[in-house]
């Protein structure tokens, strides 16, 4: 979105292959090779310690530190990316609309414009803020005693940040919702467009075949 020639560097051909098996060995040495959060019956909630309900880690035993950056990053950079993310459309959208609004239809596309960099920006917020309190609470909850209700409320934060994020973009995103009605209430729709455009194909290629054999004919 803010500059092809540099996305092409990045991800171009095979490279967004290796970009996600970077990302998978990753998430195997940080799961495999690190010290594990356990749950915590007492507390209802995922620690390191795993004696955290009646002693204390003074000596720092059970400290997960790779962990704690990872999530450290998670919360301040995964909210940051939506920020830029939103700047850059916005952008585009302004760009795009100042090329091409003109005549009765101006304000109505404006009105349409602002519309839906609204819907993206509390897109944005919503998810970026359902991270950053999950990951940042897990964090200081495994340094800091914390009352029950802040280990509820971070399981919570975790659950509605996984599970959350369809219901969001359900919700406030019309291109999403407009593809799931037509899959619910007309399922066959891209049967019927696939086959028109098989068909398309097939009378192309009869007419080409046709145009040959008549050349080829004395």
């Amino acid at each position: 979105m803010w500059d092809n020639a540099t996305a092409q560097k990045l991800f171009e051909g095979r490279k967004a292959t290796w970009w996600m098996v970077g990302i998978l060995l990753y998430g195997f040495v940080l799961g495999t090779f690190t010290i594990p959060p356990l749950p915590n019956g007492m507390l209802v909630g995922w620690f390191w310690n795993p004696h955290i309900a009646y002693a204390d880690d003074t000596e720092g035993i059970y400290h997960n530190k790779l962990f704690t950056a990872h999530n450290i990053f998670i919360g301040f950079g995964l909210p940051l990316l939506y920020a830029v993310f939103y700047l850059l459309m916005g952008s585009k959208m302004n760009m795009i609309g100042s090329a091409t609004d003109g005549g009765t239809n101006q304000r109505q596309r404006a009105a349409e414009r602002r519309k839906s960099k609204a819907n993206v920006f509390t897109q944005v917020m919503l998810i970026g803020v359902l991270h950053m309190f999950c990951t940042l609470l897990y964090v200081y909850m495994q340094y800091f005693p914390v009352p029950i209700w802040v280990v509820m409320s971070a399981s919570y934060a975790w659950i509605a940040s996984q599970g959350f994020i369809p219901v969001i973009y359900i919700t406030l995103n019309k291109y999403i919702r407009r593809s799931i009605k037509q899959f619910l209430i007309d399922p066959t729709l891209g049967q019927i467009n696939s086959m028109g455009i098989y068909t398309t194909q097939v009378s192309s290629m009869s007419n080409f075949e046709g145009g040959r054999t008549a050349q080829m004919m004395p």
